[in-house]
């Protein structure tokens, strides 16, 4: 759902559509009525803003398959002990 406001508006009240948009709502600012910008939250789908809100990553099949992946390339790529006997 999408919010619609005035530039002059905006200024006088520009708190409350910044908490709007923090809150996952998009405000459409226009001039003369028409639209030019939107204000969003920064990072919105990048970074959880809760616990709950990763719930299940663990169980997910592709973060599983993406860790051990990772573990396998770092396995390969790991030095050996210059010091040690084999």
């Amino acid at each position: 759902m999408s919010q619609t406001i005035n530039i002059a508006d905006l200024k006088a009240r520009l708190s409350e559509f910044v908490e709007m948009a923090e809150s996952g709502q998009e405000v459409v600012v226009c001039r003369r009525n028409l639209p030019v910008a939107r204000l969003v939250a920064y990072a919105e789908s990048t970074q959880p803003k809760r616990l709950s809100d990763i719930v299940g990553w663990l169980e997910d099949d592709t973060f599983s398959q993406s860790l051990d992946h990772r573990r396998e390339q770092s396995a390969g790529s790991r030095r050996t002990d210059p010091f040690s006997d084999s």
